[in-house]
Protein backbone atom coordinates (compact mmCIF):
# COMPACT_ATOMS: atom_id res chain seq x y z
CA UNK A 1 0.00 0.00 0.00
CA UNK A 2 1.36 3.40 -1.11
CA UNK A 3 1.14 6.69 0.84
CA UNK A 4 -1.07 8.11 -1.11
CA UNK A 5 -3.49 5.26 -1.28
CA UNK A 6 -3.51 5.61 2.76
CA UNK A 7 -3.74 9.31 2.36
CA UNK A 8 -6.54 8.75 0.12
CA UNK A 9 -8.43 6.32 2.34
CA UNK A 10 -8.09 8.41 5.26
CA UNK A 11 -9.54 11.68 3.44
CA UNK A 12 -12.30 9.43 1.94
CA UNK A 13 -13.21 8.61 6.15
CA UNK A 14 -12.80 11.99 7.14
CA UNK A 15 -15.38 13.21 4.48
CA UNK A 16 -17.72 10.56 5.01
CA UNK A 17 -17.44 11.71 8.83
CA UNK A 18 -17.81 15.27 7.99
CA UNK A 19 -21.12 14.49 6.13
CA UNK A 20 -22.68 12.46 8.97
CA UNK A 21 -22.11 15.27 10.93
CA UNK A 22 -23.95 17.91 8.63
CA UNK A 23 -26.48 15.27 8.36
CA UNK A 24 -26.76 14.97 12.11
CA UNK A 25 -26.88 19.01 12.42
CA UNK A 26 -29.11 19.50 9.52
CA UNK A 27 -31.87 17.09 11.20
CA UNK A 28 -31.41 17.70 14.68
CA UNK A 29 -35.07 18.32 16.49
CA UNK A 30 -34.16 22.06 16.48
CA UNK A 31 -34.07 22.62 12.58
CA UNK A 32 -37.46 20.39 12.70
CA UNK A 33 -38.94 22.71 14.62
CA UNK A 34 -38.48 25.13 12.06
CA UNK A 35 -41.34 23.09 9.77
CA UNK A 36 -43.70 22.25 13.18
CA UNK A 37 -46.67 24.15 14.08
CA UNK A 38 -46.55 24.23 18.10
CA UNK A 39 -48.49 25.94 20.20
CA UNK A 40 -46.56 29.05 21.90
CA UNK A 41 -48.17 30.75 24.64
CA UNK A 42 -48.16 34.42 24.83
CA UNK A 43 -45.49 34.49 27.42
CA UNK A 44 -42.99 32.03 25.23
CA UNK A 45 -43.02 33.96 21.85
CA UNK A 46 -39.27 35.21 22.57
CA UNK A 47 -38.28 31.95 23.40
CA UNK A 48 -39.36 30.72 19.77
CA UNK A 49 -37.84 33.85 18.27
CA UNK A 50 -34.66 32.86 20.56
CA UNK A 51 -34.69 29.01 19.00
CA UNK A 52 -35.32 29.97 15.47
CA UNK A 53 -32.27 31.99 15.76
CA UNK A 54 -30.29 29.20 17.22
CA UNK A 55 -31.83 27.47 14.47
CA UNK A 56 -30.10 29.34 11.84
CA UNK A 57 -27.02 29.43 13.54
CA UNK A 58 -27.00 25.47 13.74
CA UNK A 59 -27.92 25.46 9.72
CA UNK A 60 -25.01 27.22 9.20
CA UNK A 61 -23.09 25.28 10.88
CA UNK A 62 -23.84 22.31 8.83
CA UNK A 63 -23.38 24.41 5.16
CA UNK A 64 -19.69 25.34 6.34
CA UNK A 65 -19.40 21.44 6.49
CA UNK A 66 -20.76 21.02 2.81
CA UNK A 67 -19.02 23.88 1.98
CA UNK A 68 -15.90 22.19 2.70
CA UNK A 69 -17.34 19.03 1.07
CA UNK A 70 -17.91 20.52 -2.17
CA UNK A 71 -14.55 21.88 -2.42
CA UNK A 72 -13.50 18.83 -1.88
CA UNK A 73 -15.50 17.50 -4.68
CA UNK A 74 -17.21 15.13 -2.16
CA UNK A 75 -20.72 14.36 -2.47
CA UNK A 76 -22.34 14.54 1.03
CA UNK A 77 -24.83 12.39 2.42
CA UNK A 78 -28.68 13.43 2.55
CA UNK A 79 -31.54 11.88 4.97
CA UNK A 80 -35.18 12.63 6.21
CA UNK A 81 -35.66 13.80 9.96
CA UNK A 82 -35.97 11.15 12.75
CA UNK A 83 -39.85 9.68 12.37
CA UNK A 84 -39.96 9.55 16.09
CA UNK A 85 -39.72 13.76 15.50
CA UNK A 86 -43.44 13.09 13.91
CA UNK A 87 -45.02 12.61 17.36
CA UNK A 88 -44.23 16.22 18.26
CA UNK A 89 -46.37 18.24 15.97
CA UNK A 90 -48.81 20.42 17.59
CA UNK A 91 -48.07 20.17 21.03
CA UNK A 92 -46.97 23.12 23.31
CA UNK A 93 -43.51 24.83 23.15
CA UNK A 94 -43.02 24.45 26.60
CA UNK A 95 -43.50 20.45 26.31
CA UNK A 96 -40.87 20.59 23.73
CA UNK A 97 -38.46 22.09 25.22
CA UNK A 98 -36.85 18.84 27.22
CA UNK A 99 -37.14 16.77 24.17
CA UNK A 100 -35.16 19.49 22.60
CA UNK A 101 -32.28 20.29 24.84
CA UNK A 102 -31.60 16.74 25.65
CA UNK A 103 -31.41 16.36 21.53
CA UNK A 104 -29.06 19.34 21.12
CA UNK A 105 -27.02 17.94 24.05
CA UNK A 106 -26.45 14.98 21.50
CA UNK A 107 -25.76 17.38 18.75
CA UNK A 108 -23.12 19.06 20.71
CA UNK A 109 -21.31 15.69 21.82
CA UNK A 110 -21.15 14.66 18.09
CA UNK A 111 -19.71 17.97 16.75
CA UNK A 112 -17.12 17.63 20.20
CA UNK A 113 -16.35 13.90 19.11
CA UNK A 114 -15.89 14.72 15.56
CA UNK A 115 -13.32 17.74 16.36
CA UNK A 116 -11.67 14.96 18.31
CA UNK A 117 -11.47 12.15 15.83
CA UNK A 118 -10.23 14.47 13.12
CA UNK A 119 -8.03 16.69 14.33
CA UNK A 120 -5.42 15.04 12.19
CA UNK A 121 -7.44 16.55 9.37
CA UNK A 122 -5.94 20.35 9.18
CA UNK A 123 -8.48 22.06 7.08
CA UNK A 124 -11.44 20.81 8.61
CA UNK A 125 -9.78 21.16 12.66
CA UNK A 126 -10.48 24.84 12.83
CA UNK A 127 -13.98 24.62 10.95
CA UNK A 128 -14.91 21.29 13.59
CA UNK A 129 -13.61 23.53 16.55
CA UNK A 130 -15.60 26.04 16.04
CA UNK A 131 -18.75 23.92 15.32
CA UNK A 132 -18.15 21.94 18.42
CA UNK A 133 -18.12 25.36 20.49
CA UNK A 134 -21.07 26.75 18.86
CA UNK A 135 -23.40 23.36 19.18
CA UNK A 136 -21.92 23.65 23.19
CA UNK A 137 -23.74 26.99 22.89
CA UNK A 138 -26.59 26.47 21.44
CA UNK A 139 -27.23 23.74 23.95
CA UNK A 140 -26.14 25.87 26.21
CA UNK A 141 -28.85 28.10 25.45
CA UNK A 142 -31.61 26.33 25.20
CA UNK A 143 -31.15 24.80 28.27
CA UNK A 144 -31.43 28.24 29.93
CA UNK A 145 -34.61 28.75 28.27
CA UNK A 146 -35.74 25.13 29.67
CA UNK A 147 -35.21 26.32 32.86
CA UNK A 148 -36.28 29.59 32.35
CA UNK A 149 -39.84 28.09 31.44
CA UNK A 150 -39.94 25.38 34.51
CA UNK A 151 -38.82 28.49 36.76
CA UNK A 152 -42.26 29.60 35.53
Amino acid sequence: MTANSSAHRKLIHHNRSLSELAVQLKRSFLQYLAYTSPYIPPEAHSIWRTLGQLAETQLSHAEAILDLLSDRRFVALDSAFPMEFATHHYVSLNYLLRPLCLDQQQRASLARQAAHELMDDVEARPLLERIASGEALISQEIEKLQQGIAQN
